[in-house]
């Protein structure tokens, strides 16, 4: 692959905008990006239409937010569970900008200006052509020429080293990394009791299946168009009784 010139090494200007969130009766401001896919990305998060509450049992005290883009994910997961710690990690140093605005004030949550892969190491990040919720270190017809180098972790051991022993809701949305971090998690998957993930591809769906399959039960998912989509898995111990005896049916 050709070197990339220094202009196309430079972050992307992106203006912004401000919106006014309110749970439990108070308001808080949350910047984000201003473009049209930002605006439904971060309205489906914030309603509630990518992460409804599951009827599942265990209580929910740590949650890692993995590509946490400008946070609208951790401070909805921070609202509806106020008793746990969260953990965002977000390498695009634009988004973390905003993702670290959006949460100062909420002490629950920690951020971390790292991208989590299955190793350590510096790579080139791609801009998203139409937002930063496209930014990946893969290359497709979503990504510009743009490109700035980001710190990767292997995230098992960044996970450990911020004194996370379980997991017990994981979301997981890396533009085509999260096979790479679930390979990274494996040793520590049957602590998890949540996961929400993406996939980019027919075989990485396959390949999270076949990884959280030992452990975890699919729970329920959206598939926008082929081989892209958004699964939610739950560990078999934390599904309630009455899915368990339904799921028991043959034929």
């Amino acid at each position: 692959m050709p070197e990339l010139s220094p202009s196309e090494r430079a972050p992307r200007s992106r203006t912004t905008c401000t919106w006014q969130l309110e749970y439990g009766g108070t308001k808080r401001a949350f910047t984000l990006f201003d473009t049209p896919m930002a605006h439904r990305a971060c309205e489906a998060v914030l309603s509630g239409k990518c992460y409804p509450p599951l009827p599942i049992s265990g209580q929910i005290r740590t949650i890692v937010d993995i590509g946490a883009n400008v946070g609208a994910a951790t401070i909805y997961f921070a609202m509806q569970f106020p008793g746990a710690r969260v953990l965002a990690f977000e390498p695009a140093p634009d988004s973390f900008a905003l993702l670290s605005a959006n949460t100062s004030d909420l002490h629950q949550i920690r951020c971390f200006n790292v991208g989590l892969f299955d190793r350590d190491q510096e790579t080139d990040l791609y801009q998203g052509r139409d937002d930063a919720v496209e930014d990946s270190i893969g290359r497709s017809r979503e990504q510009s020429n743009r490109a700035v180098q980001v710190q990767l972790r292997a995230a098992r051991e960044a996970i450990q080293e911020a004194g996370v022993e379980g997991i017990d809701l994981l979301k997981m949305d890396t533009e085509g990394c999260e096979v790479p971090i679930l390979n990274s998690l494996v040793p520590v998957l049957s602590n998890v009791g949540v996961i929400y993930i993406e996939f980019h591809s027919e075989r990485d769906r396959v390949e999270i299946d076949r990884l959280l399959m030992p452990t975890h039960a699919l729970f329920c998912g959206q598939i926008a168009k082929p081989y892209r989509g958004e699964l939610c898995y739950v560990a078999r111990q934390c599904l309630p009784k009455s899915i368990e005896k339904e799921a028991g049916i043959s034929i």
